[in-house]
């Protein structure tokens, strides 16, 4: 079986490439916006609101975390990019579809090996987007 190692043309690369960092740039954005919030929480200093700030403190802590692991998926897209095997199932070596790429850019899997690792292990956790 021929294997192919560079799934995508050139012109897609910079496509996914583009769109990732794009992702990225908005993802950051988040992230520091959240940690502005969080900053004024921890400043605010009414003891009537304490139940209420804690709450809004760990919504945006869970908030922050979601951040941070999109964060590290768009950074491991970007990285397999840069070695030539972005697209490419991490299964099964196979090309991802492209309309799974544009979908989920930060996709590893095939909608096959998704499926099987799924039934397999329902109650993993996968990464976001």
């Amino acid at each position: 079986m021929n294997i192919q190692k560079e799934p995508l043309s050139i012109q897609q690369q910079h496509y996914f490439r583009e769109k990732l960092e794009k992702l990225r740039r908005e993802v950051l954005e988040e992230a520091r916006r959240i940690l502005e919030t969080i900053r004024q929480e921890t400043q605010e200093q009414d003891p009537d609101n304490k139940a209420a700030r804690e709450t809004q403190w760990i919504t945006e802590c869970s908030l922050l975390n979601h951040e941070q692991a999109t964060l590290h998926a768009l950074d491991a897209a970007l990285e397999r990019i840069q070695n030539g095997v972005y697209g490419l199932c991490e299964d099964t070596d196979i090309p991802i579809p492209l309309d799974r790429l544009k979908a989920s850019p930060t996709a590893v899997l095939s909608i096959q090996a998704q499926n099987k690792l799924e039934q397999n292990h329902p109650f993993r956790l996968h990464p976001p987007l």
